[in-house]
């Protein structure tokens, strides 16, 4: 033991005075590397990266990538490590990433986008465990060169880069691109070496759209993966397959080229991963997360796979009482006894059952950490679908797990990862479905959230009540419902009043009431934590998080420093109702008077969001003289036309929800004042797909204003987006009218 002391003190010693000395030799290592990493690449690429000419039906493009090219190598090599427990072999994997784009540079916004490269130039998190040295390290090389419009070309010196973060193990840079103009052309490449001895390290996926911001002349991307290495490839919408090939010692190639790529638009309401053709390459040595063995390529979708492997983890987690069922014993004494539960209706579990997960998988507060950012996160719905579906059971409630994508990832028969599943429970209800879903905090019981809307799903059924399950599934996918647009409402009235000393100034009281798809977004904005997680307890009997603390000796005296935080907390809240203001309207309130969380919309009793704010608003109004103009249409929050390069569209619509948006304006007219333009403003647009529709009307000194927008469905096929731009430039139109406020004479 003596030894191994004197040995550790030794080393000690030794790496405190090589460390001195090592940054001088590290650095001069790194550029004698840079060195060989810019021969080697700028003699490469071949004829797309010789071009200096742009095609003319590209000539107005604010940038052109002439040649595009990116390259991944691994290699495995045995490496004798010596320990305490003796000398014996290491796997050290090296992993080399080449990216090199050759860019025309048009105007100025590809002028300012390209004018500097960021990148991570020295990552080193090798660690020793006694004697033992862990290798890993991430090493980058960047260089550039530009090619001026009379053909004159330099080499931008990469000895000028400026550290963003110089520290001994962690270094990040950035490199200006001196003198570079419109119409230059920057050819750049950033190089990626890391060594590492972490074999088990999966990489990728790794997606390569087919297209991007800028059109491409020139794409290719190649990997040369070692013999011992496996990778998993797809190849989608369209798509090439990707080709395989093997060389001189015997590793993997996996290669593809692509030429003439058009820039890639994405419209909005579009979904990339089944409309727009891309590749996916995920690759790892043995103990790594994918299909193919070692030495292999497996080709996807991997639908069956990962369907039976979820299955299979389900089984194991039953078979070897993993399954949590300690909600059973505070459900137990909530409701009076297990004895009492069998004369409650199912519902009353059901809602009990989902709000203390709501509560217990909401992330504690008692870590004094309570921003509102942790109402963006969800629960694991792969073990919160057995553990809910096995509780159930326990209560005699049949159920059965679905397995569905997300409709804005790919389709159920084209999954790559286990992560493309998504997990939810179908309870067999009274003759009718009710969904248990678990992707955030905030849809109710019974809810089917809208990323599931309109899919085809995968029922598994367990069968029999063992403890050695078998867990079957339907032959044929089941079609998920679309919710109603009457079911997913946003629903505002807003009251008007004019400032009595500045006509200009606008005083706006304004209530919003919100229900199923459309609740979400502002729930995770506007509640803080406290609000969530107290809001949870209380609907299944439980202590408030400060309660819940001063509950007990040993953190009583935490209570105060958690109500200290949630105080300022509060004082943060009226900055998110100001950010919603400002989202609403584009535009800051120029004072915010008061704000209000009416109903959380957690109970499935009343599952609204309700919420009030009053503020003052500028710019909403215009002096004509003695007269005044009001921007009415303004009052309903932002709305832009869609632009005319976006009118032509080849893809299918996706929406979040059908939905209904309506809204209603009291505005107090002025004494003195009469106003036109009432007329204007009545119109309705109305087609099978959408409709808009705006009223006005006047009763003594209030001038009421309705306006309602309709979306049918959630999806629509392309051929019905003429109708969608009807609404929505009926919707725009609505946001230019105006009221004239005419003085009486």
């Amino acid at each position: 033991m003596k030894q191994i002391t004197g040995t550790i003190i030794l080393s000690f010693i030794c790496v405190s005075t090589l460390l001195a000395q090592g940054g001088a030799k590290d650095e001069k290592k790194y550029k004698e590397r840079a060195a060989e990493v810019q021969e080697e690449i700028w003699s490469s690429g071949g004829k797309p990266f010789d071009v200096i000419e742009v095609p003319s039906e590209y000539k107005n493009e604010s940038a052109v990538v002439l040649a595009k090219m990116l390259e991944v190598t691994n290699s495995s090599k045995k490496k004798l490590k010596i320990s305490l427990f003796g000398p014996g072999f290491a796997t050290r994997l090296k992993y080399y990433t080449t990216l090199r784009e050759r860019v025309k540079i048009n105007d100025k916004a590809a002028l300012d986008e390209f004018s500097t490269l960021e990148y991570k130039k020295n990552l080193n998190n090798t660690s020793s465990i006694f004697i033992t040295k862990i290798v890993e390290t991430y090493k980058t090389y960047v260089g550039a060169k530009v090619i001026k419009t009379d053909g004159k070309q330099f080499i931008v010196n990469a000895d000028e880069e400026v550290l963003t973060k110089n520290e001994a193990k962690d270094k990040e840079g950035k490199l200006a691109i001196p003198n570079l103009q419109v119409g230059d052309i920057l050819d750049y490449y950033i190089r990626i070496e890391e060594v590492t001895e972490n074999g088990a390290d999966t990489r990728g996926p790794n997606v390569f759209p087919l297209g991007g911001e800028y059109p491409i002349l020139y794409y290719n991307v190649k990997y040369t993966l070692d013999k011992k290495c496996g990778a998993d490839v797809m190849s989608m919408n369209g798509a090439k397959p990707i080709a395989q090939s093997e060389n001189d010692d015997n590793d993997i190639v996996l290669e593809f080229t692509e030429k003439n790529l058009p820039k890639a638009k994405t419209p909005m309401w579009s979904c990339f991963a089944r409309q727009f053709p891309y590749h996916v390459i995920r690759y790892g040595f043995l103990g790594a997360s994918i299909v193919a063995s070692p030495g292999n390529v497996k080709r996807g979708p991997f639908t069956e796979l990962y369907k039976t492997k979820l299955k299979n983890y389900y089984t194991d987690k039953i078979r070897f009482r993993l399954v949590d069922f300690s909600v059973e014993k505070p459900m137990e004494e909530y409701f009076g006894g297990k004895k009492a539960m069998k004369e409650l209706p199912s519902d009353s579990i059901i809602n009990y059952l989902y709000n203390y997960y709501h509560w217990s998988k909401y992330p504690s507060l008692t870590n004094m950490n309570v921003s509102n950012e942790k109402n963006n996160g969800n629960m694991d719905w792969y073990d919160m679908a057995i553990t809910f579906s096995e509780v159930l059971r326990d209560y005699d409630i049949e159920n059965d797990i679905v397995l569905v994508c997300n409709r804005f990832s790919g389709r159920l028969n084209e999954i790559f990862g286990l992560g493309d599943i998504e997990t939810f429970v179908k309870i067999n209800h009274e003759g009718k479905y009710k969904w248990i879903a678990f992707n955030d905090f905030f849809h109710n019981t019974g809810q089917l959230p809208s990323a599931y809307q309109g899919e085809n799903a995968l029922v598994i059924t367990r069968e029999g009540r063992d403890r050695k399950p078998k867990f079957s599934d339907t032959e044929l996918p089941i079609k998920l419902p679309v919710s109603k647009s009457t079911e997913n409402v946003i629903a505002e009235t807003i009251k008007v009043e004019f400032g009595k000393e500045n006509m200009q100034l606008l005083t706006i009281d304004r209530s919003v009431t919100e229900s199923g798809e459309m609740k979400q977004s502002d729930q995770k904005k506007l509640l803080t934590a406290q609000e969530v997680n107290d809001g949870f307890a209380a609907l299944i009997g439980k202590m408030s998080a400060v309660e819940y603390l001063l509950d007990d000796k040993k953190t009583k005296a935490k209570a105060a420093e958690l109500q200290t935080a949630i105080d300022k907390e509060k004082i943060n809240q009226k900055d998110y109702f100001k950010d919603e203001i400002n989202a609403q309207y584009d535009q800051y309130p120029k004072e915010l008077i008061s704000y209000q969380i009416v109903n959380n919309g957690f109970a499935v009793q009343k599952p609204v969001f309700e919420f009030k704010q009053k503020f003052t608003m500028e710019n909403f109004v215009k002096k004509a003289g003695n007269n005044y103009i009001l921007d009415a249409g303004k009052l309903m929050g932002t709305f832009s036309k869609v632009e005319e390069k976006d009118r032509t569209r080849t893809v299918d619509i996706y929406m979040s929800a059908a939905r209904t948006l309506s809204y209603t304006f009291d505005i107090t007219i002025p004494e003195g004042y009469t106003v036109k333009g009432l007329d204007e403003i009545n119109k309705k647009t109305e087609n099978d797909v959408a409709s808009f529709t705006s009223t006005a009307k006047q009763s003594g000194n209030i001038v009421t204003i309705t306006a309602s927008r309709t979306y049918n469905s959630n999806y629509e096929p392309v051929s019905n987006w003429s109708k969608l731009l009807q609404v929505m430039d009926a919707a725009s139109e609505f946001t230019e009218k105006k009221l004239l406020l005419e003085k009486k004479k």
